[in-house]
């Protein structure tokens, strides 16, 4: 058991994009947490696709990786998703 499941919140993993789409055909996860590296595809590249599967899950993306251009990309979206003219 993971230390989110011990407290009794339901965990589903996918090591690849497809794996993960898959899973969310069925299940809404309020938090989706993701990578940019994936074996077959980026983890940002999977973001558009994970939204129209489960536009209503928060989506966090993790790397470490130290490209400044992933840097900026990721900014540039938590700048985009918190300005005040997304919400009218």
């Amino acid at each position: 058991m993971t230390f989110l499941e011990d407290r009794e919140f339901e965990v589903r993993t996918a090591n690849q994009a497809e794996a993960a789409l898959l899973i969310l055909t069925d299940f809404r996860p309020y938090i989706i947490l993701r990578d940019v590296r994936m074996p077959e595809t980026s983890g940002l590249k999977l973001l558009p696709q994970i939204k129209v599967c489960s536009p209503d899950s928060r989506v966090i993306v993790i790397t470490a990786v130290d490209d400044y251009r992933v840097a900026d990309f990721c900014t540039r979206q938590v700048q985009t998703a918190n300005s005040p003219s997304r919400y009218g």
